[in-house]
Order: structure tokens, then sequence, then C-alpha cells
């Protein structure tokens, strides 16, 4: 009886392994590079929203607005009925704000970061007053004209008594 030996030769083999290894290679570049890309994303996402929180502490503050949707934001806010004389100026036409965003806004313009119990004042009065301090960022907020115009001043008068009295130096 007599065998058939079948002898199997091939050079597949090596091909083979460094096909994979290749494709491993790439899939590990892949990856690699994919992930440098996400934490470049992140970083600029992250730089931008530092920025813009910033620019625009009120609204971070006290709405849901962001970088993202500032363009987009839709809602108007709450509903306000303020009055604010600019310029610390209490004889000037004031500027009407109906919602809160838009109040909001204008406050991040112009470079005023209110009090939180300023907020909820404005924002549980059915109408109201406001204006800046004299030579401050600080808004007075009132139920009415004339409270606001008796606090504004008050707060004058302290101004003034305050500019006459000189500084002292702690030299001694």
């Amino acid at each position: 009886m007599k065998r058939d030996i079948i002898e199997i030769r091939n050079n597949i083999t090596n091909t083979v392994v460094r096909l994979e290894q290749l494709e491993k290679e790439r899939e590990e570049r892949e990856k690699a590079e994919r992930e440098a890309k996400y934490e470049e994303e992140r970083k600029k996402r992250e730089k931008e929203e530092a920025e813009w929180k910033v620019k625009h502490r009120v609204l971070d503050k006290y709405t849901y607005i962001s970088p993202w949707n500032y363009n987009t934001y839709s809602w108007i806010g709450d509903y306000i009925n303020l009055r604010f004389y600019e310029w610390s100026n209490i004889y000037s036409e004031p500027k009407f704000f109906s919602h809160s965003t838009a109040f909001f806004r204008f406050l991040d313009d112009c470079g005023i970061m209110p009090a939180e119990d300023d907020v909820q004042l404005f924002k549980h009065f059915t109408g109201c007053h406001a204006v800046c301090k004299p030579g401050c960022s600080e808004i007075i907020i009132k139920r009415t004209y004339e409270e606001m115009k008796e606090e504004f001043e008050r707060v004058s008068t302290l101004a003034k008594v305050l500019a006459t009295v000189p500084d002292i130096d702690d030299a001694s």
C-alpha cells in the first residue's frame, strides 16, 4: 500500500502576520490621533467657556445662556417691568426692561454685577426702578421711584462726605 504524502508548503503565514501587525499599528495611530484631536477640542471649548464666563458674568450666573447657545437662546426670561436710569442720573428718561434676560444682557454690556438680593428683589416686584450708585457699578433697586430717589440721594450725600475725608497712611 502506497501512501501519498501531501506536503503543504506556504509562505502566506508571514504575510498574514505582517498584515495583522500593520492593521494593529494603523488602529493605534488612528486612536492616538482621535484622542489628540478630542483633547485639543476640549481645551479649545474650555478656553472659550472661560472667556465667555469672564465677559458675561451676569448671564452665566443668572441664566442658562452659555457660549454654545448665546446667539440662539430664545427664552426671554421672567417678566420684570424695570426702569433703569443710566449714568446715575435719576432725572433722565429711564431705559425700560420688560424681561430679565434683556436686563442681564444690558448689565453684562455695562460691566455691572448685581447682588443676589437685588436680582431676587426685581424678580418679585411687579415693577421697580434701578440706578447705579454714583461713581461705581453697584445698583440701587427699589419698588417705587420715590424710594429709589431717596436711597440714591442718601448714597450721594455719603459719597460726598467720604470724598472730603483725607486718606490716612499707616506709616506709623
